[in-house]
């Protein structure tokens, strides 16, 4: 098996050495270009914590000594499921132009007055056939309420039949909506497979992971479905629709910390609780669904307050995790008796951290980066110019020392009652090997507390001088955690090989390319310098931090968009589909940004936007789109049946044009 992109050709690795005894009881497997099956893809907010730039190669790692976390990563499965989405080696590509989409959301389903996924949280999206046509009975997306379940409000609830231009009306439907009992604040996660779904929820003051096996059920949001509650023994033998609840032991409550699972085959899944302490869950999906109680299990990690949500980093096989205390801490997984945990020193005040950490999973040098919005310094000056507390953002190595640091990145002026969640990479960063590209974390700057989209440009040693990329907001604002995507404009293929690393005229089998595109083929991008709109292009190669190299005849050309996601809770800026003033959800377009830049477009969000989850990179009209919920009431849509009216709403939009 060979492959002239390092990035596939890990992730083909990934799959040869897993199997597919890693997808449990995968229910479909569809066919990669290499002719091994992959399933379909779940994404949550956990995929945006834990990423991955370049691995590099097996010889790279051999003269780096960092073979075993090499290994480690390429067979990864999260690492797999990340290049393919920002690969497209899932089926073939089409040579057919993306049209530019209205600006506008394509549907909003209420989740009930009041219902929201929450801020800093996430929904959750699976994806049937990535990086393909869209499948309307497969493809799905979960939202959780932040409603208690009774029998007139749903704590959950699914849509299928997403995409408007391909799938029969009504869109979505209602796949199912169910009542667990308690109350859903936090993000849900998908099994491997597609047909579960785990989250956390609070019943009285005390929290209870779901396992839950669906059904296409139907019901609303207002009259839920049937379901069955089963006892943990057994769940892995119940009749979908089915669920059992484990409850933290301990007792006490979680409203930050949603689940981790770990695709690897042990069937094991993380969370922690409003009273520091860290908890494991074994045989979630494909056993018998417990509380790990033993080992040292749960851990205490920061007694009487509140976690973030656990990212664990495969390299090192720690889990990192923050805390309103405002410490990052890393938690061993493999004590045979014990765990031990590594606490930083205090990173701030107020809040603390309260977005879990962002894990770079590098081979050779893994980095963990956790953010606060009061770094508690008077004195300082913050990146925007004034005077200090600012919002901190600290790069930790994965084996830090207690009682350290890391490196401190100043962003703009802070106060202890505000938040600053996670933000993301753009992909000259993953096309790197750690140290190229920029980071992008939306925090604040005086006066009056602004919202700043910072660009955090990253290097060897992480102390460049951050920009101000744009200003989102003209007075008080929170922000939404921020979401990168590789977008794809067009996707064909060269007619002709390129045999040389010097070579500029390449030529392609469809025209839709623009004159200063930026195209990727394998793992080069090049800039298209003239030909843009004809099948003959002249190309400056190497582009965006990316090597030449030579490439097959028929190799995929996809011409690339890289874009990010973020919404304002107040006092938006004018842009596209978004008036002065409104809470709204921007997209911004970083294929080769420069330190500042501009909204491509906006919408109008009611109180702002949870955070965002990216489906397909599809070159079918309609099929990337994004999903996210309002945090106050607005009027939804609805489908012309059900899930219109006055509450918070799901929604779906493109990708090009929220």
């Amino acid at each position: 098996m060979t492959s002239k992109n390092p990035f596939l050709a890990a992730a083909l690795l990934s799959l040869a050495v897993i199997g597919v005894a890693f997808w449990l009881i995968s229910p479909a497997i569809v066919q990669s270009n290499s002719g091994i099956g992959v399933p379909g893809v779940p994404d949550d907010w956990s995929n945006h914590h834990l990423v991955f730039s370049h691995p590099g190669s097996f010889s790279d790692a051999v003269r780096s000594g960092s073979l075993q976390n090499w290994y480690r990563l390429v067979t990864e499965p999260r690492f797999t499921m990340q290049q393919l989405r920002r690969t497209r080696v899932v089926g073939r590509p089409d040579p057919v132009r993306l049209p530019k989409l209205e600006v506008g959301n394509d549907w909003t389903m209420s989740l009930g007055s009041g219902g929201k996924v929450g801020a800093g949280q996430f929904p959750a999206k699976y994806t049937f056939l990535i990086n393909s046509a869209p499948s309307c009975a497969g493809d799905y997306v979960v939202y959780n309420t932040g409603l208690a379940g009774s029998s007139t409000q749903a704590s959950v609830v699914a849509f299928n039949n997403l995409y408007g231009t391909t799938c029969s009306t009504p869109v979505p439907n209602i796949y199912w909506a169910y009542n667990t009992g308690g109350t859903a604040a936090t993000s849900p996660i998908i099994s491997p497979n597609g047909n579960e779904v785990a989250f956390v929820e609070t019943v009285g003051t005390t929290a209870n992971l779901v396992v839950l096996r669906f059904a296409n059920s139907g019901g609303t949001v207002s009259s839920p479905a049937s379901i069955n509650s089963v006892a943990n023994g057994s769940y892995s033998h119940c009749i979908a629709p089915c669920y059992t609840t484990i409850p933290f032991s301990g007792g006490a409550n979680d409203t930050n910390s949603p689940p981790f699972y770990i695709y690897d085959g042990s069937d094991v899944m993380y969370a922690g609780d409003n009273n520091g302490l860290l908890h494991k869950f074994t045989g979630v999906f494909a056993g018998t669904p417990a509380e790990s109680t033993s080992n040292g299990w749960p851990v205490t990690v920061s007694s009487g307050n509140i976690l973030t949500g656990a990212v664990y980093e495969p390299g090192s096989t720690l889990l990192f995790v923050g805390s309103s205390s405002a410490n990052l801490y890393s938690v061993t997984t493999t004590g045979a008796s014990s765990q031990t945990v590594v606490a930083s020193g205090t990173l701030g005040v107020g809040t603390g951290v309260v977005a879990p950490p962002l894990v770079d999973s590098t081979p050779a040098a893994a980095k963990v980066y956790a953010i606060v919005g009061d770094d508690n310094t008077g004195s300082e000056t913050c990146g925007g110019g004034a005077t200090g507390p600012c919002n901190g953002l600290y790069q930790f190595a994965t084996n830090f020392a207690g009682g350290t640091t890391g490196i401190k990145e100043i962003l703009g002026q802070g106060a202890a009652a505000t938040t600053v969640y996670a933000g993301s990479f753009d992909n000259v960063h993953y096309t790197g090997n750690g140290t190229t590209g920029n980071l992008y974390v939306c925090g604040t700057e005086s006066p009056g507390n602004h919202p700043r989209l910072w660009q955090i440009p990253m290097n060897a040693t992480f102390n460049a001088a951050v920009h101000i990329y744009n200003t989102p907001a003209s007075g008080a604002a929170s922000c939404s955690p921020v979401t990168e995507i590789l977008g794809t404009k067009l996707l064909t293929t060269l007619t002709t090989a390129i045999t040389t690393t010097t070579q500029t005229a390449i030529t392609v089998a469809s025209t839709g390319t623009a004159t200063d595109d930026y195209i990727q083929v394998d793992s080069e991008i090049m800039q298209i310098t003239a030909g843009g709109g004809t099948t003959n292009l002249t190309v400056t190669r190497g582009q965006l931090g990316t090597t030449a190299a030579t490439h097959a005849n028929g190799a995929t050309v996809d011409d690339i968009q890289d874009w990010i996601f973020l919404g304002v809770s107040a006092n938006g800026i004018a842009a596209t589909g978004c008036t002065a003033g409104s809470a709204c959800l921007y997209n911004f377009l970083i294929t080769a940004a420069g330190t500042s830049g501009t909204a491509t477009a906006g919408l109008a969000v009611s109180g702002g936007s949870s955070g965002t989850i990216v489906d397909n990179t599809s070159t079918t009209t309609g099929a990337s789109q994004i999903y996210f919920s309002s945090l106050t009431n607005g009027t939804c849509v609805g489908n012309g049946t059900t899930g219109n009216g006055t509450g918070g709403c799901a929604t779906q939009a493109p990708q090009s044009g929220p």
